[in-house]
Formats: structure tokens, C-alpha cells, sequence
């Protein structure tokens, strides 16, 4: 992740401290005072030499990789953006319904939005860094997404409400199971067995989408709070960058004005 976000903020940049001033964008903490440069997330606790990504990350490979850019495509690159592919997922709903959402659901839609899920208009130029690596877990996000969404699940006490319904309703079918398997012991006659036999499959298949449900309750309960916390310092993140261009702007105008 970190060598692909280097990559981009080299290529976006003109002279080589462009980027440093890149990845402080993405997010990054970027420490240019020791023997060698190194970088982290906000909220990791320890630093990358970007020299132990490889021959390519050194300080004076960055420079030659910044200097190597032909003028003629660095003019352009910054209006162009990178080139990638970009991946497609689609949720079902309207991204405009839900500011009318939410606690869970709320949570979780936005977290797909930051995430590059959902669409919106401006579509966000990149993933957070903060979030790249949970784009391994993108199936898992998305499921727990719409199941959020089909339960009409917003709050933490309708979750353990839902969860607890879920496991009584598990615990009576597998009682009852077991009682089907007794009788198949027992019977003799042949369509009682076929019947029995059909009647613990549907049960099985019960249980089964009850296990899926606790699943995905199980997950939501643990990535919910990294969630929220993740969104958390990426706004946090945000309004810091807000409030130093806008004293940046005033120190412009009052140096004008002079």
C-alpha cells in the first residue's frame, strides 16, 4: 500500500518535494529529519524507511524519478490524474436516502462511500490510505452493508436485540432436529422416512441462514468501532486541512494588502 501510494504521489509531482507534500495529503505523517526519510499512517504506531520498500524508494531514486518525468506529461498529470482501472461494486438503494439514515446503517454507507463502493458525485479522487487495507475485506463490508440495511438495523441494542432472537430461534431448531433425528432412527415405513429426511433438510437449511446472520452480526460488532474510529481521524484529518489553508488564505491576504 505504501509503495503504491509513493508510486502515485511521484508521479503527480513536479520537483521531488511535491512528493512528501503528496503523501501529507493521503494522509500520511512524513519525517524528513533523520538519516533516512520515513512515513505512517495517522493511528499506526511505527514508521516505513521508504528505503526498505526497495532501490526505487531511496531519497535520490525519488528525486531521479521526479526528474525523469518528461515536462511535457508533468504539465499534464496533475489535470489527468492517474490511469487506473477502476473496480465496480454495486449495493442496492440510493446513496441520496441515506442522509436520512442512521446510527449502523448510516456508519456503514458511509463507510462504503469512503471506500470507493457506493457512487456519489464528485466521486473521492482516492481511497484513504486508512482504508486501503480493508479493501481485502470489501465482500465482508458489503454483505454486512445490505444485511445492516434489509434488518432496518441502525442501533447497537436493535443488533443485540436481532442477535438474540436469531440464537433462540437456532437453539429450538436444532432441539427440534434432533427430535427428527429420533424418529428416523425409529421409522420403518418408507415415506415416513422420505418425509422426515425432507423435513430435516428445510430445518438444516434454517439453520444454516441463521448462522449466516450471526455471522455477520458477529463482524459488524467487531468492525463497527474501527470503523467509526477510522472515520473518526480521517474527519479529523480533514478539518486540519481546512483550518491551515484558510489561515494560509488570510496570511496571503493580509501580506497582500501590505
Amino acid at each position: 500500500i505504501i509503495r503504491a501510494d509513493v508510486d502515485e504521489a511521484i508521479w503527480d509531482s513536479v520537483v521531488p518535494k511535491q512528493v512528501y507534500t503528496a503523501l501529507r495529503q493521503m494522509g500520511y505523517e512524513v519525517n524528513l529529519n533523520g538519516k533516512y526519510i520515513a512515513v505512517r499512517l495517522l493511528g499506526r504506531e511505527r514508521f516505513t524507511r521508504l528505503k526498505t520498500l526497495g532501490n526505487n524508494y531511496t531519497e535520490e531514486a525519488i528525486q531521479r524519478r521526479v526528474m525523469a518525468n518528461p515536462l511535457s506529461v508533468r504539465s499534464t498529470k496533475s489535470l489527468l490524474g492517474p490511469q487506473k482501472k477502476k473496480l465496480a461494486y454495486q449495493l442496492r438503494g440510493n446513496i441520496h436516502n441515506s442522509k436520512k439514515i442512521t446510527g449502523l446503517q448510516a456508519l456503514y454507507l458511509h463507510y462504503c462511500y469512503r471506500m470507493g463502493i457506493l457512487p456519489k458525485n464528485p466521486l473521492p479522487k482516492r481511497v484513504h490510505p486508512l482504508l486501503k487495507a480493508d479493501l481485502l475485506k470489501m465482500d465482508a463490508v458489503i454483505k454486512e452493508t445490505r444485511f445492516l440495511c434489509k434488518h432496518n438495523i441502525s442501533k447497537s441494542t436493535e443488533l443485540i436485540t436481532f442477535k438474540a432472537k436469531r440464537l433462540s430461534e437456532m437453539t429450538r431448531l436444532e432441539k427440534e432436529r434432533t427430535k427428527l433425528n429420533n424418529r428416523l432412527r425409529r421409522a420403518a415405513d418408507p415415506d415416513e422416512v422420505q418425509q422426515i429426511k425432507e423435513s430435516r433438510t428445510a430445518m438444516t437449511l434454517q439453520i444454516s441462514e441463521i448462522r449466516w446472520d450471526l455471522k455477520h452480526v458477529s463482524g459488524i460488532e467487531k468492525r463497527s468501532g474501527i470503523i467509526a474510529e477510522k472515520l473518526r481521524i480521517i474527519a479529523d484529518m480533514r478539518r486540519r486541512e481546512v483550518a491551515q489553508q484558510g489561515k494560509k488564505l488570510a496570511s496571503n491576504k493580509r501580506d497582500y494588502g501590505r
